[in-house]
C-alpha cells in the first residue's frame, strides 16, 4: 500500500462511488419490488386528477426519497472526504 495522499483519496472516492451505485440500485430495485411506484401514483391521484401534476408529484416524491436516503453519503463524498484531505476549505454552512 502506498502512503500517497492522492492515491488514498481516489481509492476512497472510488469505494464511495461503488457504495453510491449500490445504494441507487437497491433503492430502485426496492421501489420496484415493493410496488413503490404504484403507491406513489395512488398518493398523487388522491392529491390531483390532472395527469401532468400527478407525474410531477411522483417525480418530486421519488427525488425526495432518494435525496433523504443518499444525504449521508453525499455529505461524506462531497464534504467530509475533501476536508479530510485538505481539498475543501469551505464551511459546512457554505457547502450546504
Amino acid at each position: 500500500m502506498t502512503s500517497d495522499p492522492a492515491a488514498r483519496y481516489h481509492r476512497w472516492k472510488f469505494a464511495l462511488g461503488v457504495v453510491a451505485v449500490t445504494i441507487d440500485a437497491l433503492f430502485l430495485g426496492g421501489m420496484a419490488w415493493l410496488h413503490g411506484g404504484h403507491r406513489l401514483v395512488d398518493l398523487a391521484r388522491r392529491l390531483t386528477s390532472a395527469w401532468p401534476v400527478e407525474v410531477a408529484v411522483v417525480a418530486v416524491l421519488l427525488g425526495l426519497l432518494h435525496a433523504l436516503l443518499t444525504a449521508p453519503l453525499a455529505w461524506l463524498r462531497g464534504y467530509h472526504l475533501p476536508r479530510r484531505f485538505d481539498l475543501l476549505h469551505q464551511s459546512l454552512a457554505g457547502w450546504l
